[in-house]
């Protein structure tokens, strides 16, 4: 989706790549709820660090890196860490830190909240909660498939991210 040229496609690919993110918290919550059933909490866990590792190495020996390398050059922790306080002294760039953060903490507060609060509340067992968990995430995969693509078609990139 980085090296697309043409912008309505270049949507519609990074709406497939959230496609996938959104297929991993379908199929991870609720194949992690049937394995956790059967044998014990840690099991996703370990399942799915064997799985990270065995991606790691496939993606670095199937894709060789055709980037051209740069002369390193030596960072300015200093200077990196202070440029931060843009966030409070440049007043064209306030308002979009403020909607980037306030974004930020209605996604948490969705995939944080959301789930205590169903669970506070109904307190459902392992596999209907982690079906409901698929169930969101799987409208969330529909929506990236389908929605985005013909959002792209009809506005410029600029236009639906501020829009959306």
């Amino acid at each position: 989706a980085d090296n697309c040229q043409e912008p309505a496609l270049r949507i519609k690919l990074i709406g497939y790549i959230f496609s996938a993110c959104s297929l991993g918290y379908i199929l991870g919550p609720f194949f992690g709820g049937l394995v956790a059933t059967h044998w014990g909490y840690e099991s996703p866990f370990i399942i799915t660090a064997i799985s990270i590792l065995a991606l790691l190495l496939w993606i670095q020996y199937s894709y060789p890196e055709h980037n051209i390398k740069l002369d390193k050059t030596k960072i300015e922790w200093l200077e990196a860490i202070t440029t931060f306080k843009t966030v409070f002294t440049d007043k064209s760039l306030r308002i979009i830190y403020m909607i980037n953060f306030s974004i930020f903490f209605a996604v948490q507060g969705l995939y944080r909240v959301a789930p205590l609060y169903i669970e506070n509340e109904w307190h459902p067992d392992l596999s209907m909660f982690t079906r409901m968990i698929a169930y969101v995430s799987f409208m969330c995969l529909l929506a990236n498939m389908f929605l985005l693509g013909q959002l792209a078609k009809r506005w410029q990139p600029k236009q639906l991210l501020t829009g959306l």
